[in-house]
């Protein structure tokens, strides 16, 4: 006991040195924006007028931090083009899924990554005809469509030299067109972002398609906040891995009000659950977000298999971005 409230002392006086963090961008708002993908059901979608999807819970996570209310979100629809100015002109607070080019966007310091979502996989779609096969070798030598925006065009060119495949590609300078050429049989094959691709074959009412089962050029899909806005880097990395933290320790959102965990164990699960509520305090973040959030929507490992992984349409693998003791490469830090 003596060492735990020498723990807590000592963090009092340090944070009683320090300023509070500031959490909008370039004007305060009235509730936490997230910039996503609005033209498609992949990351969020309405239900009864109520957001779903998994940009709309991880949004809705960071509303329970912030505002101690899971309502307290706006979702912008912002284009992979888009991204840099939404979030130096403060119309986003964080860029969640959507964000096309992670390397060159930060070489650039045109937004800084606070986190991995998940990954993604670049695949390839043809049309529903019996005749034709199951595997993209039996398309060699086929047109094939791709968006020419981000890496999209380049990992085609790699694939297509690598394996052989003799495509004749036409690049088309929006994902829409890269669409409308495949649907208006310009090409027999539509190669895209893999969770894209299974969104649109999900929602067809025309031209039937169906995906290949190769893939290629994973990437992972980071959250981005502003440059300019160092305090917003802070809380969104430390929310995101306390979303992991909970996965990591077992709080799920069957049993967030019930959890409990060895109270004299570590100062670093006291902050994280808020019992040591200086250091959300100092971030201006609710010291129960946590438990409220989880509750909600559940850990980040519960949020991917709802709207993503096993227990939706899509049934992408979480694969290296899973915990580490799941065979993934994602570590959860210490909050302390």
């Amino acid at each position: 006991m003596v060492k735990k409230m020498k723990l807590k002392f000592s963090f009092a006086i340090l944070l009683a040195c320090m300023l509070p963090l500031k959490v909008h961008s370039a004007t305060d708002a009235e509730v936490f924006r997230c910039g996503t993908n609005l033209s498609t059901r992949t990351f969020a979608y309405r239900v009864n007028g109520l957001w779903k999807g998994f940009d709309a819970d991880i949004c809705r996570a960071f509303a329970w931090a912030v505002y101690g209310d899971g309502n307290n979100f706006k979702l912008v629809d912002v284009k992979d083009y888009e991204i840099e100015q939404a979030l130096y002109s403060g119309k986003i607070d964080i860029m969640l899924s959507n964000n096309s080019s992670p390397a060159t966007m930060e070489i650039k310091q045109r937004a800084n990554s606070v986190g991995v979502l998940y990954y993604d996989r670049q695949m390839f779609a043809v049309s529903d005809v019996p005749e034709k096969g199951s595997s993209i070798s039996d398309y060699k030598g086929k047109k094939v469509c791709v968006y020419a925006g981000s890496d999209y065009l380049e990992n085609l060119k790699d694939y297509n030299i690598d394996n052989g495949l003799d495509f004749h590609i036409l690049a088309y300078k929006t994902l829409k067109n890269a669409h409308k050429g495949f649907e208006l049989n310009k090409c027999d094959v539509f190669s895209m972002q893999g969770l894209v691709l299974q969104n649109i074959a999900l929602n067809k009412k025309e031209k039937k398609m169906v995906i290949l089962p190769e893939e290629f050029a994973y990437k992972p899909v980071y959250a981005y906040v502003s440059p300019k806005n160092n305090d917003m880097r802070i809380l969104a990395k430390w929310i995101l891995n306390s979303l992991y933290a909970a996965e990591k320790m077992g709080l799920r959102k069957d049993n967030a009000n019930e959890f409990d965990y060895d109270f004299d164990q570590s100062i670093e699960n006291m902050n994280l659950f808020g019992d040591n509520n200086l250091l959300w305090k100092f971030m201006k973040v609710r010291p129960n977000w946590l438990r409220l959030a989880v509750g909600d929507v559940g850990n980040m490992g519960e949020i991917f298999e709802n709207n993503l992984g096993a227990k939706s349409d899509y049934k992408l693998k979480r694969g290296r971005a899973a915990l580490v003791k799941d065979g993934g490469e994602t570590k959860v830090e210490p909050l302390k």
